[in-house]
């Protein structure tokens, strides 16, 4: 059962993200390192390294409640259709379906892949679809 994430519009930081800033006097370096770093599409080289890693998700359950796994798996299990678009397989892991349900009840997820070695990482924040291919 694969699903497929499509990103959320750019998300700016509202009022308290924006007046920590400000507090801790680091509003120009997040401006800064949200320039650089924050796009709504995924780059070529992107895929690239998505597709080369196993990664962690998180969900959110209904009443708000985030949750985060692990999803060790085959590299390249995570594959990339075009700039908006990627998908996985859901495994019956350890038979609760917890990210499947909380997909299909929020649908909100973030994804993490991170290289050790290097150390690089891509963060993914995204609405997310259940498609049962």
């Amino acid at each position: 059962m694969p699903f497929h994430i499509e990103p959320q519009n750019h998300c700016t930081r509202n009022s308290i993200h924006t007046i920590r800033s400000i507090q801790f006097d680091s509003r120009n370096l997040a401006d800064a390192v949200e320039a650089v770093i924050v796009d709504d599409e995924l780059l070529a080289p992107q895929f690239v390294f998505i597709e080369s890693r196993d990664f962690s998700l998180s969900t959110v359950t209904a009443p708000g409640e985030p949750t985060v796994s692990y999803k060790g798996s085959d590299i390249g299990t995570v594959k990339a259709l075009d700039e908006h678009t990627l998908i996985f397989p859901i495994y019956d892991g350890n038979g609760m379906f917890l990210s499947a349900g909380n997909i299909q009840e929020t649908a909100k997820i973030g994804m993490l892949f991170i290289d050790f070695e290097t150390p690089n990482r891509i963060r993914v924040q995204a609405t997310a679809t259940l498609h049962q291919d």
